[in-house]
């Protein structure tokens, strides 16, 4: 096992993480800036636009599996049987 066997900190310490890197993801002002940029008559060049719909698209993909993820960690600790 590694040296983290066990080690609870560490775990709170990523799921602190986890928090802040998603907070920063959602932030609202970082997209709503980029909406108006869209919007603008000659944004982009078609492979530009392509690009920008493959990154959001991979983005959301990614996200979703974030969330399964999470699901399936709080699920299975929930599970888990502590045997005193």
């Amino acid at each position: 096992m590694s040296a983290r066997e066990h080690d609870v900190k560490y775990l709170v310490g990523q799921v602190e993480s986890l928090r802040s890197l998603f907070e920063e993801l959602v932030n609202p002002v970082d997209w709503d800036d980029l909406i108006p940029i869209w919007d603008q008559p000659g944004w982009t060049t078609p492979a530009e636009f392509r690009f920008a719909v493959g990154s959001l698209d991979s983005m959301v993909k990614l996200t979703g599996h974030l969330v399964e993820m999470k699901k399936t960690l709080i699920e299975g600790s929930h599970l888990v049987v502590v045997r005193g």
